[in-house]
């Protein structure tokens, strides 16, 4: 329950997500569809054809027509023991169909992925860049420039509220038409390589003028005359 708390005084990763592993085992399993009330049933991990933990107030049954091993005995799956299992249980530990619980039981931490597993961190951070990219996109100040002041000088929040939304329909119509500009925009075309096309290739060009070659003397040719002293 605490594994948030001391994740942030010691900052261990690894010690964290393992904790937040363990943790799923005892979350409780839904029975059955939410009726339309919004209430649903849930049930203890340790019941159930498959439980994930086994507690001393609920002893495992083996699945009706489950695994057997070789010798035709029930195969059980392994299971994280309960070692302290709660002194005054609840309706949760005794009933044996499950607990019904009202829609607004838990509804404000409820979530389909559970915090911070694996599966929760890539949506998170995929859904966490698009809203910052898209923040940082409507509050640059070559386009809406939404964080400066400046450009809603009304007083009232209905007033600051419409300017504000009319910035975002801009951005988001902005965004569109470049999109479809991308999409539709006729490719340029390559540059071509005279030397990889195919046929005869052509020879190399003279230079227009001679190189420092032409003026380096000649090793074999004789030393030139030195002027006489007058």
């Amino acid at each position: 329950m605490n594994a948030t708390i001391e994740f942030r005084q010691t900052g261990d990763l690894d010690r964290y997500e393992q904790r937040i592993t363990e943790r799923s085992k005892y979350l409780l399993t839904p029975k059955d569809t939410r009726d339309e009330k919004g209430a649903a049933r849930w049930r203890c991990p340790a019941t159930g054809p498959y439980p994930d933990l086994s507690c001393s107030l609920r002893p495992t049954k083996p699945a009706a027509g489950g695994k057997r091993t070789g010798l035709g005995m029930p195969a059980f799956r392994p299971t994280t023991p309960v070692l302290t299992p709660p002194t005054m249980p609840d309706r949760i530990c005794t009933n044996t169909s499950g607990t019904s619980f009202p829609a607004t039981a838990g509804a404000k931490y409820a979530q389909k992925l559970q915090y911070k597993t694996d599966g929760w961190q890539k949506l998170y951070s995929h859904a966490r860049n698009s809203i910052e990219g898209f923040n940082a996109y409507v509050k640059d100040a070559g386009r809406e420039d939404l964080e400066n002041p400046g450009r809603r000088r009304v007083r009232g929040y209905a007033k600051q509220l419409l300017l504000t939304t009319l910035s975002v329909v801009s951005a988001n119509l902005l965004k569109i038409r470049t999109w479809h500009s991308e999409q539709t925009r006729i490719p340029a075309p390559e540059a071509t390589n005279p030397s990889k096309l195919p046929g005869k290739r052509r020879a190399p060009r003279t230079p227009a003028r001679d190189d420092l070659r032409t003026y380096t003397p000649n090793p074999a040719a004789p030393p030139p005359d030195t002027p006489q002293a007058a």
